[in-house]
């Protein structure tokens, strides 16, 4: 599971031109769900999400107080989880030197979403999600620019996991 995570002043979500969702001041989270991925890993989001410091305090240092911290809300969205996205400017061995994870789904120059979980799957796994962050949070201040990804998994991807 991955998670990039925006530091937004504001922050809103349109679909067809009619604005569905806005917070004020928080995290943009567009979260990617990947087919083997598990309740321990929304764990690891929802502490993580909740806990790192990506705002000022009171006398303006930087990186010193999490959105919990400040109660600040929340925007989440999913998104499509694309691992090997490409300009094609980069040599397979580089590539699978950047994403030593999928080095055999690597296809230039275009996203491989071999490892994306399916809709209905990537949906139950979302709703699960959002539930958790909603019970280690205030529910009201989660809606449907430092920006961060976050990898529940990030040093221990091999090939039998995928």
């Amino acid at each position: 599971m991955r998670a990039v995570l925006q530091r937004v002043a504001r922050a809103s979500v349109s679909v067809n031109g009619d604005q569905v969702s806005a917070i004020g001041r928080g995290l943009c989270i567009l979260l990617g769900i990947a087919v083997n991925d598990t309740d321990t890993d929304i764990d690891y989001m929802v502490r993580k999400i909740l806990s790192v410091r990506v705002f000022n305090d009171d006398k303006d240092e930087m990186w010193k107080k999490s959105v919990k911290e400040y109660g600040f809300e929340l925007l989440c969205g999913t998104c499509v989880r694309d691992r090997c996205l490409n300009s094609g400017r980069k040599s397979r061995s580089e590539m699978e030197n950047r994403y030593p994870s999928s080095p055999s789904t690597v296809r230039l120059p275009k996203p491989d979403f071999h490892l994306s979980m399916k809709s209905a799957q990537a949906k139950d796994m979302y709703d699960k999600f959002l539930k958790k962050l909603g019970e280690a949070y205030e529910p009201a201040k989660i809606k449907g620019p430092v920006t961060l990804e976050l990898d529940s998994r990030k040093f221990t991807y091999t090939q039998e996991t995928l």
